[in-house]
Protein backbone atom coordinates (compact mmCIF):
# COMPACT_ATOMS: atom_id res chain seq x y z
CA UNK A 1 0.00 0.00 0.00
CA UNK A 2 1.51 3.60 -0.95
CA UNK A 3 1.49 5.77 1.85
CA UNK A 4 1.33 9.88 1.48
CA UNK A 5 3.68 11.83 3.16
CA UNK A 6 1.88 13.67 5.98
CA UNK A 7 2.84 16.34 8.51
CA UNK A 8 0.79 15.25 11.30
CA UNK A 9 3.43 14.32 14.22
CA UNK A 10 1.20 11.82 16.40
CA UNK A 11 -1.68 10.23 14.88
CA UNK A 12 -4.15 8.24 16.65
CA UNK A 13 -7.19 6.46 15.40
CA UNK A 14 -10.00 6.05 18.61
CA UNK A 15 -13.44 4.57 18.31
CA UNK A 16 -16.11 6.13 21.23
CA UNK A 17 -19.36 4.87 22.16
CA UNK A 18 -22.41 7.22 21.01
CA UNK A 19 -26.29 6.72 20.75
CA UNK A 20 -25.81 6.12 17.04
CA UNK A 21 -26.00 2.74 15.02
CA UNK A 22 -22.24 3.32 14.24
CA UNK A 23 -19.14 4.54 16.79
CA UNK A 24 -17.82 7.59 15.28
CA UNK A 25 -13.73 7.45 14.49
CA UNK A 26 -11.90 9.87 15.63
CA UNK A 27 -8.32 10.84 14.53
CA UNK A 28 -6.23 12.67 16.43
CA UNK A 29 -3.08 14.37 16.08
CA UNK A 30 -0.57 16.72 18.54
CA UNK A 31 2.00 18.65 17.70
CA UNK A 32 4.85 21.10 19.45
CA UNK A 33 5.49 24.00 17.67
CA UNK A 34 8.19 26.24 17.28
CA UNK A 35 7.04 27.93 20.89
CA UNK A 36 6.45 25.30 22.39
CA UNK A 37 3.00 25.18 22.99
CA UNK A 38 0.86 22.10 21.94
CA UNK A 39 -1.65 22.05 18.85
CA UNK A 40 -3.75 18.88 19.77
CA UNK A 41 -6.31 18.56 16.47
CA UNK A 42 -9.08 15.59 15.98
CA UNK A 43 -11.44 14.69 12.98
CA UNK A 44 -14.72 12.97 13.62
CA UNK A 45 -16.45 10.53 10.96
CA UNK A 46 -19.70 10.64 11.14
CA UNK A 47 -19.95 14.12 13.29
CA UNK A 48 -20.17 13.90 16.85
CA UNK A 49 -21.57 16.89 19.20
CA UNK A 50 -20.41 17.60 22.45
CA UNK A 51 -17.22 18.90 24.37
CA UNK A 52 -13.15 17.93 24.41
CA UNK A 53 -12.01 18.42 27.69
CA UNK A 54 -7.72 18.51 28.03
CA UNK A 55 -6.34 17.58 31.02
CA UNK A 56 -2.13 17.67 31.64
CA UNK A 57 0.72 16.35 33.48
CA UNK A 58 4.38 16.25 33.48
CA UNK A 59 4.26 12.70 33.00
CA UNK A 60 2.10 10.01 31.60
CA UNK A 61 0.94 9.28 34.98
CA UNK A 62 0.45 12.25 36.83
CA UNK A 63 -2.33 13.74 34.41
CA UNK A 64 -5.32 14.38 36.99
CA UNK A 65 -8.52 15.26 35.80
CA UNK A 66 -9.54 18.43 37.89
CA UNK A 67 -9.20 21.78 35.87
CA UNK A 68 -9.05 21.31 32.15
CA UNK A 69 -6.15 23.26 30.51
CA UNK A 70 -8.22 23.55 27.46
CA UNK A 71 -11.76 22.88 26.17
CA UNK A 72 -13.65 23.10 22.74
CA UNK A 73 -16.68 22.36 20.66
CA UNK A 74 -16.34 18.45 18.98
CA UNK A 75 -17.25 20.39 15.87
CA UNK A 76 -14.36 22.75 16.27
CA UNK A 77 -11.06 20.18 15.11
CA UNK A 78 -8.95 22.29 16.72
CA UNK A 79 -7.22 23.36 20.14
CA UNK A 80 -3.75 24.81 21.30
CA UNK A 81 -2.52 24.47 24.66
CA UNK A 82 -0.68 27.02 25.95
CA UNK A 83 3.04 25.86 27.80
CA UNK A 84 4.51 28.64 29.95
CA UNK A 85 7.40 26.90 30.55
CA UNK A 86 8.36 24.76 26.82
CA UNK A 87 11.41 23.05 28.18
CA UNK A 88 8.86 20.82 29.99
CA UNK A 89 7.09 18.57 28.29
CA UNK A 90 3.32 18.19 28.66
CA UNK A 91 1.34 14.78 28.75
CA UNK A 92 -2.57 15.06 28.09
CA UNK A 93 -5.47 13.38 28.76
CA UNK A 94 -8.42 14.06 25.89
CA UNK A 95 -11.69 13.73 27.15
CA UNK A 96 -14.37 13.17 24.57
CA UNK A 97 -17.73 14.00 25.96
CA UNK A 98 -16.59 12.47 29.32
CA UNK A 99 -16.41 8.98 27.86
CA UNK A 100 -13.38 8.44 26.16
CA UNK A 101 -10.22 8.97 27.20
CA UNK A 102 -6.68 9.02 25.30
CA UNK A 103 -3.58 9.77 27.20
CA UNK A 104 -1.12 11.66 23.73
CA UNK A 105 1.99 14.47 23.37
CA UNK A 106 3.36 16.02 20.89
CA UNK A 107 5.18 13.40 19.18
CA UNK A 108 7.62 15.55 17.84
CA UNK A 109 10.07 17.60 20.52
CA UNK A 110 11.92 20.94 19.82
CA UNK A 111 15.35 20.67 20.90
CA UNK A 112 17.93 23.60 19.70
CA UNK A 113 20.49 22.06 16.88
CA UNK A 114 18.84 19.18 16.50
CA UNK A 115 16.46 17.29 14.41
CA UNK A 116 13.91 14.77 13.61
CA UNK A 117 13.99 13.92 17.77
CA UNK A 118 10.44 11.81 18.26
CA UNK A 119 8.68 9.86 20.58
CA UNK A 120 8.11 6.50 19.58
CA UNK A 121 5.14 6.15 22.20
CA UNK A 122 1.18 6.29 21.60
CA UNK A 123 0.45 4.17 19.15
CA UNK A 124 -2.50 1.82 19.41
CA UNK A 125 -1.96 -2.19 19.08
CA UNK A 126 -5.82 -2.88 18.25
CA UNK A 127 -6.27 -6.62 19.15
CA UNK A 128 -5.16 -5.74 22.84
CA UNK A 129 -6.65 -2.41 23.15
CA UNK A 130 -3.57 -0.96 24.28
CA UNK A 131 -0.76 1.78 23.50
CA UNK A 132 2.75 2.67 23.45
CA UNK A 133 3.59 4.17 26.60
CA UNK A 134 4.81 7.76 26.25
CA UNK A 135 8.27 8.74 27.32
CA UNK A 136 9.84 5.66 26.82
CA UNK A 137 12.02 5.40 23.48
CA UNK A 138 12.79 8.00 21.45
CA UNK A 139 14.36 8.29 17.84
CA UNK A 140 16.63 10.92 16.82
CA UNK A 141 19.06 12.39 13.94
CA UNK A 142 22.76 13.08 15.67
CA UNK A 143 22.95 14.78 18.73
CA UNK A 144 26.33 16.71 17.97
CA UNK A 145 26.00 20.12 18.32
CA UNK A 146 23.39 19.84 20.85
CA UNK A 147 24.26 22.28 23.77
CA UNK A 148 23.77 23.07 27.26
CA UNK A 149 19.92 24.33 26.73
CA UNK A 150 19.45 20.63 25.23
CA UNK A 151 20.79 19.00 27.35
CA UNK A 152 18.48 20.44 30.50
CA UNK A 153 15.79 19.41 27.44
CA UNK A 154 17.10 15.81 27.80
CA UNK A 155 17.05 15.68 31.25
CA UNK A 156 13.27 16.88 31.60
CA UNK A 157 12.91 14.52 29.86
CA UNK A 158 14.43 11.82 31.98
CA UNK A 159 16.79 10.53 29.34
CA UNK A 160 18.98 7.87 31.06
CA UNK A 161 20.65 6.32 27.59
CA UNK A 162 21.53 6.90 24.50
CA UNK A 163 22.69 4.87 21.73
CA UNK A 164 25.04 5.53 18.79
CA UNK A 165 23.84 4.01 15.86
CA UNK A 166 26.63 5.14 13.52
CA UNK A 167 29.54 3.71 12.03
CA UNK A 168 32.14 4.47 14.51
CA UNK A 169 34.02 7.17 12.69
CA UNK A 170 30.85 9.36 11.98
CA UNK A 171 30.71 8.84 16.11
CA UNK A 172 31.14 12.55 17.44
CA UNK A 173 31.32 12.38 21.49
CA UNK A 174 29.71 15.62 22.61
CA UNK A 175 31.29 16.03 26.06
CA UNK A 176 27.85 17.03 27.00
CA UNK A 177 26.06 13.90 26.30
CA UNK A 178 29.02 11.96 27.76
CA UNK A 179 29.10 14.03 31.26
CA UNK A 180 25.33 13.47 31.35
CA UNK A 181 24.03 10.47 30.27
CA UNK A 182 25.29 6.74 29.74
CA UNK A 183 26.56 6.04 25.85
CA UNK A 184 26.25 3.52 24.17
CA UNK A 185 27.68 2.49 20.62
CA UNK A 186 26.34 0.20 17.98
CA UNK A 187 27.87 1.23 15.07
CA UNK A 188 26.13 0.53 11.80
CA UNK A 189 27.03 1.54 8.54
CA UNK A 190 24.67 2.36 5.90
CA UNK A 191 25.77 5.16 3.15
CA UNK A 192 28.88 7.60 2.80
CA UNK A 193 26.28 10.48 1.80
CA UNK A 194 29.59 12.49 1.36
CA UNK A 195 30.43 10.47 -1.62
CA UNK A 196 26.82 10.04 -3.07
CA UNK A 197 26.56 14.09 -2.96
CA UNK A 198 30.13 14.08 -4.85
CA UNK A 199 28.63 11.70 -7.40
CA UNK A 200 25.22 13.97 -7.77
CA UNK A 201 27.42 17.08 -8.58
CA UNK A 202 29.63 15.80 -11.00
CA UNK A 203 26.18 14.40 -12.82
CA UNK A 204 27.47 10.55 -12.01
CA UNK A 205 24.63 9.18 -10.59
CA UNK A 206 20.50 10.13 -11.42
CA UNK A 207 18.02 9.41 -9.18
CA UNK A 208 17.13 6.33 -10.40
CA UNK A 209 20.17 4.91 -9.92
CA UNK A 210 20.67 6.37 -6.62
CA UNK A 211 17.00 5.05 -5.04
CA UNK A 212 18.18 1.53 -6.78
CA UNK A 213 20.63 1.92 -4.73
CA UNK A 214 19.67 2.98 -1.53
CA UNK A 215 16.69 0.36 -1.66
CA UNK A 216 19.94 -2.17 -1.92
CA UNK A 217 21.55 0.33 1.51
CA UNK A 218 17.89 -0.56 3.11
CA UNK A 219 18.07 -4.65 2.22
CA UNK A 220 21.39 -4.47 3.83
CA UNK A 221 20.79 -2.66 6.81
CA UNK A 222 18.87 -5.92 7.13
CA UNK A 223 21.29 -8.88 5.86
CA UNK A 224 24.34 -7.51 7.75
CA UNK A 225 23.66 -6.07 10.91
CA UNK A 226 21.45 -8.74 13.09
CA UNK A 227 24.32 -8.95 15.61
CA UNK A 228 24.03 -5.48 16.09
CA UNK A 229 19.88 -5.58 16.58
CA UNK A 230 19.96 -8.44 18.69
CA UNK A 231 22.02 -5.48 21.15
CA UNK A 232 19.75 -3.29 20.44
CA UNK A 233 16.55 -5.78 21.68
CA UNK A 234 18.73 -6.55 24.89
CA UNK A 235 19.14 -3.17 26.08
CA UNK A 236 15.27 -2.77 25.45
CA UNK A 237 14.85 -5.25 27.86
CA UNK A 238 16.57 -3.79 30.70
CA UNK A 239 14.54 -1.53 32.38
CA UNK A 240 17.14 0.26 33.83
CA UNK A 241 18.01 1.76 30.29
CA UNK A 242 14.87 3.68 30.15
CA UNK A 243 14.02 6.34 28.59
CA UNK A 244 16.18 5.36 26.09
CA UNK A 245 17.16 8.05 22.50
CA UNK A 246 18.42 6.02 19.86
CA UNK A 247 20.14 8.45 17.14
CA UNK A 248 21.67 8.14 13.74
CA UNK A 249 22.85 10.51 10.75
CA UNK A 250 19.31 12.43 10.53
CA UNK A 251 16.96 9.66 12.35
CA UNK A 252 16.60 7.81 9.32
CA UNK A 253 18.19 5.11 8.25
CA UNK A 254 19.62 3.30 10.78
CA UNK A 255 16.97 4.77 13.87
CA UNK A 256 14.73 4.01 11.02
CA UNK A 257 15.14 -0.26 11.08
CA UNK A 258 15.50 -0.25 14.74
CA UNK A 259 11.74 1.60 15.10
CA UNK A 260 10.54 -0.71 12.11
CA UNK A 261 11.78 -3.34 14.51
CA UNK A 262 10.71 -2.23 17.87
CA UNK A 263 7.26 -1.43 16.83
CA UNK A 264 6.53 -4.36 14.94
CA UNK A 265 7.45 -6.19 18.04
CA UNK A 266 5.05 -4.53 19.60
CA UNK A 267 2.61 -5.14 17.50
CA UNK A 268 1.98 -1.84 16.12
CA UNK A 269 0.04 -2.53 12.29
CA UNK A 270 2.77 -1.80 8.82
CA UNK A 271 0.36 1.42 8.06
CA UNK A 272 1.68 2.98 10.88
CA UNK A 273 5.13 2.29 11.35
CA UNK A 274 5.28 3.11 7.71
CA UNK A 275 3.83 6.73 8.26
CA UNK A 276 6.36 7.12 11.40
CA UNK A 277 8.86 6.67 8.71
CA UNK A 278 7.89 8.56 6.44
CA UNK A 279 7.37 12.05 9.28
CA UNK A 280 10.99 11.98 9.09
CA UNK A 281 10.87 14.12 5.77
CA UNK A 282 8.99 16.85 8.10
CA UNK A 283 11.55 17.50 10.76
CA UNK A 284 15.05 16.73 8.67
CA UNK A 285 17.29 19.95 8.56
CA UNK A 286 16.84 20.50 4.38
CA UNK A 287 18.28 24.28 4.92
CA UNK A 288 21.84 23.12 4.08
CA UNK A 289 20.53 20.89 0.61
CA UNK A 290 18.68 23.95 -0.39
CA UNK A 291 21.56 26.00 -0.87
CA UNK A 292 23.33 22.82 -2.07
CA UNK A 293 20.72 22.35 -4.69
CA UNK A 294 20.71 25.54 -6.57
CA UNK A 295 24.33 24.56 -8.01
CA UNK A 296 22.61 21.44 -9.43
CA UNK A 297 20.75 20.47 -12.50
CA UNK A 298 16.56 19.64 -12.48
CA UNK A 299 18.20 16.07 -13.03
CA UNK A 300 20.56 16.34 -10.12
CA UNK A 301 18.21 17.81 -7.54
CA UNK A 302 15.84 14.91 -8.13
CA UNK A 303 18.94 13.13 -7.00
CA UNK A 304 19.09 14.72 -3.83
CA UNK A 305 15.83 14.48 -3.14
CA UNK A 306 16.06 10.68 -3.36
CA UNK A 307 19.14 10.91 -1.43
CA UNK A 308 17.92 12.72 1.29
CA UNK A 309 14.49 11.85 2.11
CA UNK A 310 12.84 9.15 3.38
CA UNK A 311 10.98 7.00 0.64
CA UNK A 312 8.41 4.27 1.55
CA UNK A 313 10.10 2.35 -0.56
CA UNK A 314 13.40 2.20 1.06
CA UNK A 315 11.64 0.86 3.77
CA UNK A 316 9.83 -1.66 1.81
CA UNK A 317 13.55 -2.96 0.62
CA UNK A 318 14.02 -4.01 4.55
CA UNK A 319 10.42 -5.40 4.44
CA UNK A 320 10.81 -7.17 1.14
CA UNK A 321 14.14 -8.88 2.78
CA UNK A 322 12.36 -9.80 5.65
CA UNK A 323 9.85 -11.41 4.38
CA UNK A 324 11.54 -13.47 1.55
CA UNK A 325 14.25 -14.81 4.07
CA UNK A 326 12.09 -15.01 7.34
CA UNK A 327 8.18 -14.83 5.77
CA UNK A 328 7.33 -12.14 8.59
CA UNK A 329 8.97 -9.96 10.66
CA UNK A 330 8.30 -11.77 13.86
CA UNK A 331 10.11 -14.43 12.65
CA UNK A 332 13.10 -12.75 12.08
CA UNK A 333 13.37 -11.22 15.21
CA UNK A 334 12.53 -14.74 16.82
CA UNK A 335 14.97 -16.86 14.78
CA UNK A 336 17.54 -14.10 12.67
CA UNK A 337 17.98 -12.29 15.57
CA UNK A 338 17.60 -14.82 18.82
CA UNK A 339 15.23 -12.80 20.77
CA UNK A 340 12.50 -15.29 22.49
CA UNK A 341 8.78 -15.29 22.67
CA UNK A 342 9.24 -14.64 25.98
CA UNK A 343 11.45 -11.72 25.55
CA UNK A 344 8.85 -10.21 23.29
CA UNK A 345 6.39 -10.85 26.21
CA UNK A 346 8.39 -9.28 28.28
CA UNK A 347 8.93 -6.28 26.06
CA UNK A 348 5.65 -5.22 24.98
CA UNK A 349 4.45 -5.97 28.89
CA UNK A 350 6.97 -2.82 29.46
CA UNK A 351 6.13 -0.72 26.95
CA UNK A 352 2.19 -1.15 26.18
CA UNK A 353 -0.21 -0.47 28.47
Amino acid sequence: MHIKNISWISFIIIIISSCSRSAPHISLGCEENKVGNSIIRWEVTPQLDGYVRVYAGNTPNDIVEDIPVGMANISDQRLVIINNDPTIRQYYSIVFNNEKRIKVASRNINITNVYNFRDLGGYRVYPLDKGGKWGKVYRTGNLDAIDSCGIARLQNLKIKTIVDLRPTKEQNVNGLLKDHFNLISIPIFSKDANQLLALIKQKKINRGELTTYMKSVYTRLIKDYKEEYKEVFKLLLDEKNYPIVFQCAVGKEQSGIVSYLLLSALGINQETIKLDYLRTNSFIDMSGASQYATSLSAGGQEALTALLLAQEEYLDAAIHEIESSYGDVNSFIIEGLGIANSELEKLRTMLLE
